[in-house]
Parts: structure tokens; C-alpha cells; sequence
């Protein structure tokens, strides 16, 4: 199991036990193989469903959903819509899907649309913030907008043993891998994400965040423990740190709790002034 698929189920087992939801269901958004839907399968009582593109050419049909039975896997509409209907979901998840999402603008208008009332939505994945690119793990280039720039960046990188594929430091392969960053990718920055969030509606997080760096150091040093949510001063104090070097972990509850019944409309100060002389 790997350490970002198990960290969002300890994620959605927190969020869970403090809702009243029960089998709620579950939907990933770009859930490729199921991977993550079937480890939450196997620790949660929940429905679980699906979906993603094979569009791009990046997967196969049939790798969609191979890896999860009695989920309910479907395809990415034409449009880019997604294939269920208004409020028939409890819980959205993802992971490293949203720098693959080029219109987020929709990606969170579907998010909305799904979900039920009091639903919530789990995202991992990397922003703009993030030292290494995570598909390279190179530093900075995806930061880079020249297409030469990026392609040399990648090449002059790999030659000096950085990275995961020692084949980028051939001249053709770094340029390939440039125009996967601009086609396939797209990290946004932390003020882009929640501004447009807010503008649908949804309360934001990102509580949980440093979990996942403590689990990835644990990880390392082969420490079998799960990781707990920080209070949020704390969290606040780790996110500049976390956001550098690994994915956030974006939490957005469709939920409002503001009745306009608590505004003071016309209603006299329960303070009595003092008479004028």
C-alpha cells in the first residue's frame, strides 16, 4: 500500500468519526486503476464508485477500475463532466489528480454539483509551492514557461544525477518530458485554489497536510505508526514547509453553518448608555 493512498484513508477514517455519515458513498475523481478506492474498500464500510479519462492517451480503457471489484466505475463524459448525478455522493476523493486538471474552474463546479449537503471532499496533490516537480522529481522546472528553458533545465538536471529517469538526460527524451509538463500538468498556487473554491461555495482546509510529510519520515525510518491531525496554530505554522516538499492535502466541506437570523438588524445594543445631561 503506498504511503499516499494509505494516509488519505486515515484522512477519510478521521473525517468520518467526527460526521454522522454511515456507508456514505465514495467517490474518487480521476481514479485510475482503483487502487485507492479498493484500499478504502477494505477499511471503511462505504459504496464505492469512480470514474476517469483514457482520452489523453495516458491510459489504457481497461486500466480504468481494473484493480477495484463492486465499485462502480464509469467514464469521463465528452464534455468533461462527471458521469453521476447531482448530490448522489457523500465524499469526493483524489490523489495527484488536481495538477493534471487544466480547467479547475469545472473540476470544482463538479465538485459542488455531486456532492450532498454536508458532504465533503479529500484532494492530495502537489501545488506550485513544491520545490521538486513530482513526476520528474526534478527541482524548479515546473515553474519554468520557455519550452528550451524547461528542456535544457531537465537535461543540464538529469546530468548532474538528479531525478528519477536518467534517460531525460538525452536531448529528445528532455524535450518529450517538457512537453508532458506544459500538455499534462498544471500547479496552481494555494491563493489560485482556494479563491476559486470559495467562489463555489465550499469552506476550505488544509488540515491534515503535515500528516503526510510525518508519515513519509516515518516511512523512511520504518516506523509503523499513524500520524494525528495538528491543532490548527500548528498545522498553520508547518504548511509553508509542507507545500515545499510534499503534496497538500486539500479538505473542502460542502457545509454552512451562517444563518442571517444571527445578524443584529435593527436590534438595540443590550448595553443601556447613559441619559445626556
Amino acid at each position: 500500500m503506498g504511503v499516499g493512498h494509505r494516509h488519505i484513508r486515515d484522512v477519510l477514517i478521521d473525517e468520518l468519526a467526527a460526521s454522522d455519515l454511515v456507508k456514505p458513498v465514495v467517490l474518487d475523481a480521476g481514479c485510475g486503476d482503483g487502487r485507492l478506492l479498493d484500499v478504502i474498500g477494505q477499511s471503511i464500510d462505504v459504496q464505492l464508485c469512480g470514474f476517469d479519462s483514457a482520452e489523453y492517451g495516458l491510459q489504457a480503457t481497461d486500466f480504468i477500475g481494473s484493480q477495484v471489484a463492486g465499485a462502480d466505475i464509469r467514464r469521463t463524459l465528452p464534455d468533461g463532466s462527471w458521469p453521476f448525478e447531482d448530490e448522489s455522493v457523500n465524499i469526493v476523493v483524489s490523489h495527484q489528480v488536481i495538477e493534471h486538471v487544466f480547467d479547475f474552474t469545472q473540476f470544482c463546479a463538479e465538485n459542488e454539483r455531486v456532492l450532498r449537503p454536508g458532504g465533503f471532499a479529500i484532494h492530495v496533490f502537489p501545488t506550485r509551492h513544491t520545490i521538486l516537480e513530482l513526476h520528474m522529481l526534478l527541482p524548479m522546472v515546473h515553474r519554468i514557461r520557455s519550452h528550451d528553458v524547461r528542456a535544457s533545465a531537465i537535461r543540464l538536471l538529469t546530468r548532474l544525477g538528479l531525478g528519477s529517469n536518467r534517460e531525460l538526460a538525452d536531448r529528445a527524451a528532455a524535450a518529450a518530458h517538457a512537453d508532458y509538463a506544459r500538455t499534462y500538468t498544471t500547479y496552481r498556487s494555494w491563493r489560485e485554489l482556494v479563491t476559486e473554491l470559495h467562489r463555489q461555495g465550499f469552506r476550505v482546509s488544509y488540515r491534515h497536510s503535515s500528516r503526510l510529510l510525518k508519515q513519509l519520515v516515518l516511512n523512511v525510518m520504518r516506523i509503523d505508526r499513524k500520524g494525528r491531525a495538528s491543532h490548527p496554530f500548528v498545522e498553520a505554522l508547518w504548511f509553508p514547509l509542507v507545500r515545499s516538499l510534499v503534496s497538500v492535502t486539500l479538505v473542502v466541506e460542502k457545509r454552512q453553518d451562517y444563518r442571517s437570523d444571527w445578524k443584529m438588524h435593527g436590534r438595540t445594543s443590550s448595553i443601556t448608555r447613559p441619559a445626556s445631561v
